[in-house]
């Protein structure tokens, strides 16, 4: 059964231009599997091209200390773009899409300055929609605590479609396969060390341009 915990649905759009989204749980770290889900979009001006050096980072951390802190205490989830120098590589459509290197998000842990990649196979095309005249695409990010390991599984919007927000108030509550969405990996087992006490969210987006729009956010519990 799915709980949901905190909700921030809007007509608006949070902007993130290099800039981290951190929010508490307000179950602290009582919980053994939780979803993050969001609508985004790059606000493309059409001008770009491709992006260089680009980062998204969705996952879960210790504190309000998260991804882009050098003195982060513990951080867990998923990374796109994190390797200096690669492409997220745009494409024209409609709807414009930006597809990012390695065509996935990779499984790391974080730990002061020290991000670590969790090595993975079988990934599945990513896409970042990046047409503002269109709807934003849905992102879910699931990750189960273990003992050592904890599991951390991705998806986003199937072959580069958006979602309007009754799709994805559906779809976020389907724990297993939920619609209109793509895993981009099989469930990764990562081998973790740390102390385990993830009480807060994280979204971070790298670039001041294109900026990050979110239209949705939602904090799901399901166990």
């Amino acid at each position: 059964m799915a709980f949901i915990t905190k909700y921030a649905v809007t007509d608006g759009r949070l902007q993130l231009g290099a800039e981290e989204l951190l929010w508490t749980m307000p179950f602290g770290t009582n919980w053994q599997k939780v979803r993050i889900a969001f609508r985004c979009v790059a606000f493309d001006t059409g001008i770009q091209g491709n992006l260089t050096d680009s980062t998204l980072a969705v996952g879960v951390c210790q504190g309000l200390v998260g991804f882009q802190n050098p003195a982060t205490v513990d951080w867990l989830g998923v990374v796109a773009g994190s390797r200096v120098g690669t492409l997220w590589n745009r494409t024209a459509g409609p709807p414009i899409y930006f597809t990012p290197p390695d065509n996935g998000a990779i499984t790391h842990t974080k730990q002061g300055a020290v991000t670590t990649r969790v090595s993975q196979t079988g990934a599945s095309t990513a896409t970042l929609m990046a047409d503002t005249r269109f709807l934003p695409g849905m992102h879910f990010l699931d990750v189960t605590k273990g003992s050592p390991n904890y599991a951390v599984q991705y998806y986003t919007s199937s072959n580069a479609s958006t979602a309007n927000r009754s799709a994805f108030i559906t779809s976020m509550e389907t724990e297993t396969s939920p619609g209109g969405v793509t895993a981009l990996n099989s469930t990764t087992a990562v081998p973790y060390a740390g102390s385990g006490l993830f009480s807060a969210l994280s979204i971070f987006w790298s670039k001041s341009v294109p900026c990050l729009e979110i239209a949705d956010v939602v904090l799901i519990r399901f166990s």
